[in-house]
């Protein structure tokens, strides 16, 4: 998926003004002006000297939510910065390997496309030893947020879990619903699969544009801490035997989100950390020892029962598979 500087580079050509042929100013990215029309039409100036300002700046900002930021009195930006934010990942979710095409039922991804990636470590370490007659309580141990929009982990998780044990798409897609992955900052929406009605298909094009924008929160919003998903993911990662972050950058604002009040119990922390410095591996774990907290000995239990691994998330699952899943 795109995120930085290169999603900012794909919002700027989406967001850039065009004339339609009648002398009218459009978008090069058609859902996204077909979604303008769903605004008041006393908006349409106003959302479309927004898209112009972002296509302009957007790239020399670090991120779209750096560029949303500057703007606070300007609701537009962050209405049109959020539209293209949908496109573009929705865009990135059809072009990417775990895609299927829903015009064939029997469509899968392939799992020869994903064979380098960390998922067929994920789907093999928690189908280990779980019988087809009890299949419906294999995530029962575990618990998975997103900081990302996409529903790659979704959508893996599902078809792998049809192929897996021999289910059809539905019934992978309710025991996925049994513990669905949190999204602090929202997703898309709700996956859904061909086989039955109702969620948001994969990288589909029929999509009601606005709503999924509606869904999304930039990281510099303020999440309130009273909202449900928050509360458990922080529930989650209280009660957490072994916590693992998996391409996940430590910003210190996620590293606050994601710590619970009362404190964890894990007793062991695994994260990647390709080509972090030896200095910024050391602020990671000095803010992982606020999980514990100095009354619990935090910078003792960092020391012992953390690991941050300098590998990709790939090779991470490959060496460190059977650590997890013990």
């Amino acid at each position: 998926m795109p995120v930085g500087s290169k999603l900012a580079q794909e919002i700027a050509g989406k967001l850039a003004i065009q004339d339609n042929g009648l002398g009218n100013p459009t978008l090069a990215d058609r859902k996204i002006a077909q979604a303008f029309q769903s605004f008041d039409v006393d908006e349409s100036e106003k959302l479309f000297k927004a898209a112009e300002i972002i296509s302009k700046g957007v790239t020399h900002a670090h991120s779209i939510d750096d560029f949303i930021d500057s703007f606070p009195s300007m609701p537009h930006i962050s209405q049109v910065g959020k539209l293209a934010i949908a496109s573009a990942i929705l865009d990135a979710e059809k072009r990417s390997r775990l895609f299927v095409n829903p015009s064939n039922n029997y469509n899968v991804f392939s799992e020869q496309a994903i064979s380098n990636s960390w998922y067929p470590f994920l789907i093999r370490i928690l189908a280990s030893g779980v019988k087809s007659t009890e299949v419906d309580r294999i995530f029962e141990n575990v618990s998975f947020t997103s900081f990302n929009y996409d529903r790659c982990i979704e959508q893996f998780l599902t078809y792998a879990l049809a192929g897996r044990f021999n289910l059809t798409l539905a019934q992978a897609e309710k025991i996925c619903n049994l513990k669905p992955v949190l999204h602090p900052y929202g997703c898309l929406g709700i996956l859904g699969v061909p086989t039955h009605s109702g969620g948001l298909l994969y990288g589909t094009t029929n999509v009601d544009l606005k709503s999924a924008a509606e869904n999304l929160k930039t990281y510099t919003e303020q999440i309130d801490p009273r909202q449900h998903e928050l509360q458990s993911i922080q529930t989650a990662v209280a009660e957490a035997h072994t916590i693992i972050f998996i391409g996940f950058a430590f910003h210190e604002q996620n590293m606050n989100l994601l710590r619970p009040p009362q404190g964890i119990s894990a007793s062991r922390i695994y994260g990647t950390a390709f080509g972090m410095s030896e200095s910024d591996k050391e602020i990671v774990r000095s803010n992982l020892s606020n999980f514990w907290g100095d009354l619990n000995g935090g910078n003792m239990r960092v020391r012992e029962n953390v690991v941050l691994s300098p590998l990709e998330c790939s090779k991470f699952f490959a060496d460190y598979q059977r650590t997890i899943a013990s």
